[in-house]
C-alpha cells in the first residue's frame, strides 16, 4: 500500500502536538547518540575480539568450535549494529511527528525486524561459546552434562524466540505493511519483550553460577581458583544489562512516541551484545596475561641495568692498571669481563648480570702496551 500511495512522503507519522509542526529535514534527534553508542561498543567488542584470535591463532595455534561460534555471535552484533545506523538515518531517534510514513513503511519495519532477528542470534551464540569453553575447566562428567542441558536450554530459547516473532505476523511482509500495523497487528506485545528478556536474565544467571559451582570443588591451587572466578565474576555486569534493557523496553513499550523512545532500549541492546562478546573473549586472554607479566618487568630491569652501565661507563677515574701483570712480552687482547653465568658478586658490582633468563653482557677491550720503562703502563679502555 505504501508504493501505491504518493502522500506518504507527506504525512507524519505521528501527528504533532499542539503548536508544534512537523519538520522532515532537520528535526531534532537522538540518534547521534545512538550511533555513537553502538560504535564505542562495537569498538571494545571488536578490540576483545582481536585479542582473542591473537592469542587463540598465534600463541596456542588452535582453533575451535567455540571460536567459530563466537566470531559468527559477532557478526550477527556488527550487523544488529549496522542495521540500527541504518535505521537513523530513515528517521529512528526523531518524534513521530518528524518522520514520514514512507520511511517507515516499508522501509524502516524491514530493518527493525531484521534488528530482532540479528540480537537473538548474537546472544544465542555468544552464550552457546561460553558454555562450550566450561568442559575444559573440569573432567567431571556430572558438570559436562549441566553445561550440555543448559546449551540446550539457551537454544531453545532463542529459537522460540525467533518463532515467535515469525509466527506471530504472518505472512513476514506484514509487518512492514501499512494496512496490517494500522489495524493494530503485527505490534510487538509487551508478552514477548517480557519472555526475552526474562529468558535472557535467567540463562546469563546460570551461565554465571554453573562454574562457580563447581570452583568449590575442583581441586585447584587458590591462586588459580581466583583467577577464574574474576573472570568469571563480569557475568554479573552482563546479567545487569539485560535487566536495565528489560526494565526500559517494557516502560517504553507504550509510549506514544517509540521512534523517539525507543532509543534507550537500542542504545542497551548494543551495550549487551558488546558486553556477552567481551565476557566470552575474557577466559581465553591468559596466554596475553602471561606475556605482560614477564615482558613488562624485563623491560624494566633491562632499561635500569642499561642505564646503571652507561654511567659506570662515563667514569672518568677507572683504574684498571692493578689487573694488568707486569710480562716481558706485549699482546694485544679482548677481555670479556663480565658475560654469561650467575656472578658470584653484589648487585652493585660492575659485572652484575641480570636473572630470569636475560643476561646483559659488557665487553671491554683492553689494550697493554709497554713503554721504554718497564715502569710505565698505559690502559686505554674503549
Amino acid at each position: 500500500m505504501a508504493s501505491d500511495n504518493p502522500n506518504l512522503s507527506s504525512i507524519p507519522l505521528m501527528a504533532p502536538p499542539p503548536g508544534v509542526i512537523s519538520n522532515f529535514n532537520d528535526p531534532p534527534t537522538r540518534s547521534g547518540s545512538m550511533i555513537a553508542a553502538g560504535a564505542v561498543c562495537l569498538f571494545l567488542a571488536s578490540v576483545f575480539v582481536l585479542l582473542r584470535l591473537y592469542a587463540r591463532l598465534a600463541l596456542l595455534r588452535i582453533f575451535g568450535v567455540a571460536d567459530y561460534l563466537l566470531l559468527t555471535g559477532y557478526a550477527f552484533a556488527v550487523v544488529n549494529t549496522a542495521l540500527a545506523i541504518a535505521t537513523a538515518h530513515l528517521g529512528f531517534g526523531r518524534h513521530g511527528w518528524d518522520v514520514p510514513l514512507i520511511n517507515m513503511f516499508p522501509h524502516m519495519r524491514k530493518l527493525l525486524w531484521w534488528q530482532m532477528m540479528t540480537y537473538v542470534m548474537s546472544l544465542c551464540l555468544t552464550k552457546v561459546a561460553i558454555l562450550c569453553q566450561y568442559p575444559k575447566i573440569s573432567p567431571s562428567r556430572t558438570f559436562r552434562k549441566c553445561v550440555w542441558v543448559l546449551v540446550a536450554i539457551v537454544v531453545g530459547l532463542s529459537l522460540s524466540s525467533i518463532l515467535w516473532t515469525i509466527i506471530d505476523c504472518l505472512p513476514i511482509k506484514n509487518y512492514w505493511d501499512l494496512e496490517t500495523v494500522a489495524s493494530g497487528k503485527c505490534l510487538v506485545a509487551i508478552s514477548f519483550i517480557a519472555y526475552t528478556g526474562a529468558s535472557n536474565i535467567l540463562t546469563d544467571f546460570a551461565i554465571l553460577i554453573l562454574p562457580m559451582v563447581m570452583l568449590r570443588n575442583v581441586q585447584l591451587p587458590k591462586k588459580k581458583k581466583i583467577g577464574i572466578a574474576i573472570v568469571f565474576a563480569t557475568g554479573p555486569f552482563a546479567s545487569l544489562i539485560s535487566v536495565v534493557r528489560v526494565a526500559i523496553a517494557a516502560k517504553t513499550i507504550s509510549n506514544a512516541d517509540p521512534s523517539w523512545a525507543n532509543v534507550d532500549v537500542v542504545i542497551w541492546s548494543f551495550s549487551e551484545l558488546s558486553a556477552g562478546v567481551i565476557c566470552a573473549c575474557l577466559p581465553t586472554l591468559r596466554p596475553l596475561a602471561h606475556i605482560v607479566r614477564h615482558v613488562f618487568p624485563t623491560l624494566m630491569r633491562t632499561s635500569v641495568d642499561e642505564n646503571s652501565a652507561l654511567r659506570r661507563a662515563s667514569r672518568p677515574d677507572i683504574n684498571t692498571s692493578n689487573r694488568i701483570p707486569s710480562q716481558t712480552s706485549w699482546v694485544i687482547d679482548r677481555v670479556t669481563l663480565a658475560k654469561g653465568g650467575q656472578p658470584d658478586r653484589d648487585d652493585t658490582s660492575e659485572e652484575y648480570i641480570l636473572s630470569d633468563r636475560i643476561v646483559v653482557s659488557t665487553e671491554y677491550d683492553v689494550i697493554v702496551e709497554r713503554a721504554q720503562n718497564a715502569s710505565e703502563k698505559k690502559v686505554d679502555i674503549f
